[in-house]
């Protein structure tokens, strides 16, 4: 019988849990409340690795099982979150399986993150490099292969190397004494169809290296979609405007419009199909492909705007009265009315600018006497 539950509620486990089952709950909510995901959950994400931290050590597990939270405190405190984040992900779980002298572990029992002699120079490997690669919308809509070009450590010589390097420092002009050196390396990145803005891309391997690491870290390439010319992405719909005239608008359209995979098409309206003013038309599945299922396509969605003329003539008028005439009631007038001409309208103009100049503002405020004004004020 356990005497607290909380740190098993943290992880949304029975008290009676496996390690495997701590193991991929950790992950879930690890993932999901890790800090650079999920700005707002700093808190939680330090709640479900301090959690794990005890839960997944089998001598801290059975003290707090036995005392709880309180049994805990002489022991010292919690390691830092991101610590426990990336000795998870890092690979260095020695099984979670509690195998060997319990007893003898000190620290995070399921884990066997660092090498001999510790410190962070025998970490097992590097944390991941994140880089950012700018790409096209119709790279995305295709897919293929990006160059890049990595730089990085790598370690000089053997790990045995290290403690006459460092201490002959100023002799190692290339390394300084820490048994590295810049790297460069040229790979290829492939860049899936249907992939999007933030979309990431792990290349094993090809990170930093410390000397005395048995593993280099990796790299991450994080997606940035560069804004296109005539395409706007919304999921997996694309987005254009169309500008037509009068008679494409009230007499049928044909246009080209040229894709994103460098196909053809031809939108067309039949005549006496209305285009209105900001009115949106669809074509189905000429969108981007669904990420690891091409044959789901989003939609086009095309928005009209009808380019109307400033000025016409008179004959045009009367052709165009002909046949679209007029309301069959006149407008009655009784002649007390006011006639006003409209004029262009900016947004931009104050009312205290040209469209108030020279009026005056009914809204405006005039100073009103009062009896309190001093003697010698007021007006007769």
């Amino acid at each position: 019988m356990v005497k607290e539950t909380e740190y098993y509620e943290r992880l949304g486990v029975p008290p009676d849990a496996s390690p495997e089952h701590l193991k991929k709950a950790y992950r879930k909510l690890a993932m999901q409340y890790h800090p650079d995901k999920n700005p707002a959950g700093g808190e939680k994400f330090k709640k479900i690795s301090q959690a794990y931290e005890v839960l997944s050590n089998p001598k801290k597990r059975r003290t707090y099982d036995e005392g709880g939270e309180e049994a805990l405190q002489s022991g010292g405190g919690f390691r830092n979150p991101m610590d426990v984040f990336n000795m998870f992900f890092g690979g260095g779980m020695a099984g979670g399986g509690g195998s060997g002298d319990e007893e003898d572990d000190d620290d995070m029992g399921t884990f066997n993150f660092f090498g001999p002699g510790g410190g962070a120079k025998s970490r097992r490997q590097q944390p991941p490099l994140e880089h950012r690669l700018v790409v096209s919308l119709e790279q995305l809509m295709v897919g293929g292969w990006r160059t890049l070009k990595l730089d990085r450590k790598r370690p000089e010589g053997s790990e045995a190397d290290l403690p006459a390097a460092r201490a002959q420092a100023d002799r190692c002009v290339t390394c300084k004494g820490n048994c590295t050196v810049n790297d460069t390396k040229i790979t290829k990145v492939h860049v899936e169809r249907g992939m999007r803005n933030g979309s990431r891309i792990l290349l094993k391997g090809e990170g930093d290296q410390d000397a005395g690491q048995r593993e280099a870290g990796d790299v991450v390439i994080i997606l940035q979609e560069k804004a296109h010319d005539t395409f706007v992405r919304d999921g997996l719909d694309l987005h254009m405007e169309m500008t037509v005239n009068l008679t494409e608008s009230l007499c049928g359209l044909r246009r080209p419009v040229t894709t994103l995979d460098g196909r053809t098409l031809v939108v067309g309206q039949p005549p006496g199909d209305v285009l209105e003013p900001g009115g949106e038309l669809r074509v189905p599945a000429e969108g981007l492909p669904m990420l690891r299922n091409p044959y789901i396509r989003g939609d086009l969605i095309i928005k009209f705007t009808v380019d109307l003329p400033e000025r016409v003539n008179e004959i045009f008028l009367e052709d165009f009265e002909a046949m679209f005439p007029r309301p069959t009631k006149p407008l009655e007038l009784n002649g007390e009315e006011e006639l006003v001409n409209m004029m262009p309208f900016d947004p931009s103009e104050g009312i205290n600018e040209s469209r108030g100049r020279g009026r005056h503002n009914p809204y405006e405020e005039e100073p009103m006497e009062t009896d309190d004004q001093p003697p010698g004020c007021r007006q007769s």
